[in-house]
């Protein structure tokens, strides 16, 4: 008797993930906003308003982080032809999906007892690159000096991403006249 996998499709998988993490917003902003001090991390006067545009764009960022994961790991394992750019959409898709749905539990879970959203947040980042890592290596079939290689890849080309980025809002908030208003 073979056995036939299930898989639930990729828009299916992402649709439950955003709903989770909309969830969980709505619980941590009405029920624990208290861990939603970032001034342990900052070091300034808490002020719920400094993130509030980041959970107001919460799914933008998160659909913009598929393509722009899948992209880089298309070039960070350049010497694996396996799959092209829509299947590393796919996969990054998943990935982020699943990572979505855990956080968002442990993120509830942690607030609960009164730990810092940021500060688990960026815990679950770790466990994010460990498990993105775990996932090429096995997709790829390839050993650990070669996924350790398209790993530092990802994150260099991530990191010169991230500064031309934030170079292009510096400049486009200098345009506006964003940093007139500054005091």
């Amino acid at each position: 008797m073979e056995f036939e996998k299930k898989y639930l499709n990729v828009v299916s998988y992402i649709t439950i993930a955003l709903t989770l993490a909309g969830f969980q917003v709505f619980i941590l902003k009405n029920f624990y906003p208290e861990t939603l001090d970032i001034s342990q991390i900052q070091g300034s006067e808490y002020n719920p308003m400094n993130m509030d545009w980041f959970f107001d764009y919460q799914t933008f960022f998160f659909f913009l982080n598929i393509p722009i994961s899948a992209f880089i790991a298309k070039i960070s394992f350049f010497r694996q032809k396996k799959f092209n750019y829509v299947e590393h959409l796919v996969i990054m898709a998943y990935v982020v999906g699943q990572f979505t749905i855990t956080s968002t539990l442990l993120i509830i879970l942690s607030s609960a007892l009164g730990l810092n959203f940021y500060l688990i947040g960026n815990l679950l980042n770790i466990l994010l690159i460990i498990y993105t890592t775990i996932t090429y290596k096995k997709l790829f079939a390839i050993n650990m000096k070669e996924t350790m290689i398209g790993t530092l890849l990802f994150f260099l080309i991530l990191t010169i991403t991230f500064i031309a980025g934030s170079v292009l809002w510096a400049f486009y908030l200098y345009q506006s006249g964003a940093f007139e208003n500054l005091n």
